[in-house]
């Protein structure tokens, strides 16, 4: 082949070369500002996840490891009724969720009329039906098996544990002989098993139970009427 003949053409190769080049790091360079984007990304939404509050009883432990009270009360437990309270049935649940097995009842509690108490007898006769309640509910529910939260204003609910359903219809039934004769205030009730194998298995039983003690509630209307 002629010598002169391929120099001739030898800069036009040298410059192409050089272009395809510039085109391969331009691409390089954008992959890689995609992958820092993405980088980035998947980092921040670690970090929020992460930052989400959450309770734990380890959170509440001295250097020695034994259990901060003060402060484990301020988290979990209702200061009127020294009941455990919203965040602690929280917790629960979610603890419940883990193990996914045994015989579990949530019960939903309401006190009758409690409005119309505070209405005609004040707040403070209001909190007096309220820790009233609470013992009420902690002299029937008084096992291992169960844990009692005051959920809200005058609700309370009850999680019964390794129990079977007749047994609990034998406390409801202590709870209202004990209700006649008091003579006080009343609770409408309500109660749902939680079907642990299904999925949202104890909001479930949170709606049944709620609709139950809606019936209930509803029941003693009408016979008012």
């Amino acid at each position: 082949m002629d010598y002169n003949y391929f120099c001739q053409f030898y800069p036009k190769k040298i410059g192409r070369d050089i272009k395809l080049n510039k085109v391969l790091s331009l691409v390089c360079g954008i992959l890689l500002i995609i992958l820092l984007i993405l980088l980035c990304i998947t980092v921040t939404i670690f970090i929020i996840k992460n930052m989400k509050p959450h309770f734990s009883y380890r959170n509440f432990k001295n250097q020695d490891n034994t259990l901060d009270i003060s402060w484990y009360e301020l988290a979990f437990k209702d200061n009127l009724t020294g009941l455990f309270n919203r965040n602690a049935y929280d917790l629960k649940i979610k603890e419940l969720e883990k193990q996914n097995n045994g015989d579990i009842y949530i019960l939903l509690f309401d006190i009758d009329s409690f409005k119309t108490i505070n209405d005609t007898k004040g707040h403070l006769a209001g909190d007096e039906v309220l820790i009233s309640a609470a013992k009420r509910l902690s002299k029937i529910f008084n096992s291992q098996n169960h844990s009692i939260y005051r959920f809200g204003g005058d609700e309370f609910i009850v999680i019964s544990e390794n129990i079977q359903e007749d047994d609990l219809i034998s406390l409801l039934l202590q709870l209202k002989e004990l209700e006649i004769s008091q003579n006080d205030f009343r609770f409408s009730k309500g109660y749902s098993a939680v079907a642990c194998r299904e999925k949202n298995a104890f909001k479930k039983a949170f709606y049944n139970a709620d609709e139950m003690l809606f019936c209930d509630k509803n029941s003693k209307k009408i016979k008012k009427c």
